[in-house]
């Protein structure tokens, strides 16, 4: 576990975003997974906006090995507790003009902004899922 003050915050963190208490379950992640965030932290666009929790990509890009630690740590906290942040919950939807009357509903596309450390951990949990499921074709 690291031993820093990003984790001895995210300890905090983790346990004023949840709504229940932290059961101490055991939850396993393989030793790969750390470099499959940090993969995917990588592979992150930078200058995309915000989500709800307000973590940019570029910050989390930065140092994407430490970032991939926290993630991670992050990630085993919520499979100890058994639930997820409040603010991977919230979406920000933004309408965007396209083209015609702007009073029409029918003229504008929505954009969502989810959290980018939710996205990178989706990413990372459905490759490592993809890592070891085999998929038949019938």
């Amino acid at each position: 576990m690291l031993r820093t003050r990003t984790s001895v915050t995210l300890r905090v963190l983790l346990r004023r975003n949840y709504d229940t208490p932290v059961l101490g379950r055991k939850f396993h992640v393989r030793k790969k997974f750390a470099k499959r965030i940090q993969d995917t932290i990588k592979r992150i666009q930078i200058g995309k906006a915000e989500g709800a929790d307000e973590t940019a990509a570029e910050m989390l890009k930065i140092q994407a090995k430490l970032q991939a630690e926290v993630v991670c740590e992050l990630w085993k906290a919520v499979g100890r507790i058994f639930s997820v942040p409040k603010q991977w919950h919230e979406i920000q939807l933004f309408p965007i003009f396209k083209d015609g009357s702007q009073k029409d509903t029918k003229n504008y596309r929505p954009i969502f902004h989810p959290s980018h450390v939710r996205k990178v951990v989706e990413r990372a949990v459905d490759r490592e899922i993809r890592s070891v499921v085999t998929f038949q074709r019938f």
